[in-house]
């Protein structure tokens, strides 16, 4: 079977956004991907832990665990969350798997940051996230994504490539009041084109609530 690759270098937000179409269509055939994510959306749909992040706040709870999870393990609310909650409850894992989020890797060729913005896309097609719990649950999602970005730049911070003999070059790490004298010379490891890599915490419930209109404008 014929197969083109494309690479866009630094895209539009709206070329991302096209990108991310063809992507999610492709995963949607896989037939897996999708199941996969009406029974993950299913059990959430049906968890007692359904409204506990209903009044709190999803890039905050997103933001406190992602430094410590990593995307792996349930996301369980914060103390601040826990006394809006109804219950304590924890709160059901959305999070693609491990292995599936590797498959899907391998399957459809795409990184790690466009395979989970795909696994949100999936998740808001599914009816059963079609309500404020549920969508209060995949900004919860979302933000931890985005906290992860914002985590892995900051750990990159102060990584600049020095020229060494010849052609050779070596990859330092410098202090951060150092480092930020210095030319950046190279994007931050572990940026793979997610807008809320270098955001501020302030701004990151704001991107959320972006990411939910575009996965409705997706559906329109």
């Amino acid at each position: 079977m014929n197969q083109q690759h494309t690479t866009f270098e630094d895209p539009t937000d709206e070329l991302q956004l096209l990108r991310e179409g063809v992507d999610v269509e492709r995963a949607a055939s896989s037939g897996w991907l999708p199941e996969l994510a009406a029974k993950t959306a299913a059990v959430a749909h049906n968890s007692n832990g359904a409204s506990t992040y209903a009044n709190g706040n999803p890039a905050q709870a997103a933001a406190s665990k992602a430094s410590s999870s990593k995307g792996k393990g349930p996301l369980v609310p914060s103390p601040g969350d826990k006394e809006n909650a109804p219950s304590a409850a924890p709160l059901p894992n959305l999070a693609l798997p491990a292995d599936s989020e590797a498959r899907a890797r391998k399957e459809l060729r795409l990184t790690k940051e466009q395979v989970r913005r795909i696994w949100e896309s999936l998740l808001f097609r599914q009816k059963a996230m079609q309500s404020e719990p549920g969508i209060g649950r995949l900004k919860t999602l979302i933000g931890q994504r985005l906290a992860c970005n914002k985590e892995n730049t900051k750990m990159a911070e102060g990584k600049r490539v020095v020229n060494g003999e010849g052609e050779g070059f070596v990859m330092m790490r410098f202090p951060a009041d150092l480092a930020a004298k210095l030319p950046k010379s190279t994007e931050p490891e572990g940026h793979d084109g997610s807008t809320g890599a270098a955001a501020k915490d302030s701004d990151i419930a704001e991107m959320i609530d972006a990411r939910i209109q575009d996965l409705e404008a997706s559906l329109g």
